[in-house]
């Protein structure tokens, strides 16, 4: 039963040779917000100027996604995004420079979980490091 009003269940016993009850408070944290993933940060270089990034959404207490919506939240100038509402998010007219996009997502619950990924447009002829 849950006791203390706080979502999660505890437990109320009573023993076979003592009647008194014992109360144990169920103190885990367990988070049911959905978990966001943006996708991993990226790399393009001008006169490459648009991207596709593909984001994903899970929900640990066995829901369902019912939203998602992509922001852009930096960068150096506004891009032209399109597919906001969806998992795989259009950003385009990108200039030289870092761009930080979120997804948030939210369940049947009307819980949200967000990720951000980063994306960094190189000038044309400029060097990008890759790590392998």
């Amino acid at each position: 039963v849950d006791i203390d009003n706080d979502g999660d269940l505890d437990v109320v016993s009573i023993g076979w040779n003592n009647i008194r009850p014992r109360i144990f408070e169920n103190t885990s944290v367990i988070s049911n917000k959905p978990i966001a993933d943006a996708g991993s940060d990226e790399n393009i270089t001008l006169p490459t100027s648009s991207i596709v990034l593909n984001g994903t959404a899970s929900d640990p207490d066995g829901g369902s996604i019912v939203g998602y919506a992509w922001t852009q939240e930096s960068g150096p100038s506004a891009a032209t995004l399109s597919g906001e509402d969806t998992t795989d998010l259009t950003a385009s007219d990108l200039q030289a420079g870092t761009y930080i996009f979120r997804l948030t997502v939210t369940d049947d619950e009307g819980d949200t979980g967000f990720d951000e990924v980063e994306v960094t447009v190189n000038a044309q002829g400029q060097a990008t490091e890759v790590w392998l």
